[in-house]
């Protein structure tokens, strides 16, 4: 269906970018922290505050792969039922 194909797109798109923020962010604190030559043991305390983010960011993937695989179901058991073939045409038609 088209709602849970852009549900995929978003939920994985906003999921990625706000992983790749993040991601980035803690990045580059913990460069500096080693660059100042504190322990890692610092430098993974100051980035706990960005798991929770990072969190998020996966659910909203998980999330999106969860629509793909729903859309993708209902695509096969809907050319299923009609008993057609299963071809490009069908595969890209709007559920």
């Amino acid at each position: 269906s088209d709602r849970l194909c852009e549900a995929h797109y978003w939920f994985s798109t906003l999921g990625l970018l706000v992983m790749f923020v993040d991601l980035t962010i803690v990045g580059v604190l913990q460069g500096f922290s080693w660059a100042t030559l504190e322990n890692w043991d610092i430098s993974v305390v100051k980035s706990i505050p960005y798991w929770s983010v990072r969190l998020v960011a996966g659910l909203g993937i998980i999330a999106g792969q969860i629509c793909f695989f729903v859309n993708i179901l209902m695509t096969y058991r809907m050319q299923a039922a009609s008993g057609e073939p299963a071809t490009e045409a069908t595969a890209t038609t709007t559920v």
